[in-house]
């Protein structure tokens, strides 16, 4: 990498031929690779353009690397800054949340859920997902969860919150796509209503 001594690297070469490749990377040097031989080496003109080549193609690889891991942790920051800290305390019941991602090495993007007391001893339980797992994706994700908890704490009814959510989804005129599942728990009777937009059954 870029800024690490190369004399340990040198150390171990062997004592023929060495050739240090720069490693460009948008504009500036990513590092270096050194490849040496134990015997001395003649560089020949294809040699040096399939050398310079390959440093190339390994500097914009550790480019686009050090890319995904920079939006990678954006994400994550913004899904951790935009689901609830803790869930509310409920009347005659305990509310828990466990993120568990569906395929291994995405657990950041669009998924939410939320728990939003109400009146009358009624709690909203929802779940919905943004596609994709980009900052976008995360962005619009904290958009939507504060719409439908806005329009559930004004006391609309299930389905009028779910479709004014939908609304505002159009009226941003995003590319991306949204699903949701809003349940409305009555504590005292023992019943909910449940409401699926484009969502798997809870």
């Amino acid at each position: 990498p870029a800024g690490t001594a190369l004399e340990p690297a040198l150390a171990e070469v062997g004592p023929g031929g060495l050739a240090v490749l720069p490693l460009p990377a948008g504009g500036r040097m990513a590092g270096a690779c050194l490849i040496g031989w134990d015997a001395p080496h003649d560089f020949g003109p294809d040699e040096r353009a399939l050398l310079t080549a390959s440093a190339g193609l390994a500097g914009q690889a550790l480019m686009r690397a050090h890319a995904f891991d920079a939006e990678h942790e954006l994400v994550a920051t913004l899904q951790r800054t935009l689901l609830p800290r803790r869930l509310p305390r409920l009347p005659g019941a305990e509310a828990v949340a466990r993120y568990l991602p569906a395929t291994a090495g995405l657990e950041v993007g669009g998924d939410w859920y939320d728990v939003i007391p109400l009146p009358d001893n009624h709690v909203a339980l929802v779940i919905g997902d943004v596609q994709g797992h980009s900052a976008g994706a995360a962005t619009l994700m904290g958009q939507m969860r504060t719409a439908l908890r806005a329009y559930a704490v004004e006391g609309h009814p299930p389905d009028v919150v779910v479709s004014h959510a939908n609304r505002l989804l159009l009226d941003m005129e995003t590319d991306l796509f949204a699903t949701c599942a809003y349940v409305d728990v009555d504590m005292e009777a023992g019943t909910a209503w449940c409401v699926r937009a484009g969502h798997l059954p809870p």
